[in-house]
């Protein structure tokens, strides 16, 4: 499936200092009814959303879009702070100004699996010296 993390912002940052939460989206497509997914199944490097909302709102293949492609998206919402830890366990180095890639996984409502990533630019040093990465790594250490 086509994922769209952070829509219509390009460079796709993950700001945890500046956004408590980031979106993902799960692209509509004329092969995809975002309707037919289990919302519950889905995770993102392995966290659940913790909100989800049904709307037109990214464009496969483009960056920003001030017109939406008409079909429903599934917007999911995730704790930023849970992606980065989540990122951590899995010993994914983090940096700032690094790019990496993020994958959500999920399940039909028929049960077919799914997968799909984008890239992310993780911005203001979430994991490097200084006061970002000191408080951040307080947070994920409990």
């Amino acid at each position: 499936v086509v994922v769209d993390f952070m829509p219509n912002n390009c460079g796709n940052p993950l700001n945890v200092r500046a956004n408590p939460v980031v979106a993902a989206v799960v692209v509509g497509t004329d092969d995809l009814d975002v309707g037919s997914i289990d919302v519950s199944s889905v995770r993102l490097e392995g966290v659940a959303p913790i909100r989800s909302v049904y709307r037109d709102r990214a464009t496969p293949g483009r960056c920003r879009s001030d017109v939406n492609d008409g079909k429903l998206d599934l917007v999911l919402v995730f704790s930023a702070s849970e992606l980065v830890s989540a990122m951590l366990a899995q010993a994914v180095p983090l940096t700032d100004g690094q790019t990496t890639t993020v994958h959500l996984h999920g399940v039909m409502h028929d049960g077919t699996a799914f997968e799909g990533e984008d890239r992310v630019t993780l911005r203001n040093n979430p994991m490097g010296n200084g006061p970002a990465g000191s408080a951040l790594r307080n947070r994920t250490a409990h």
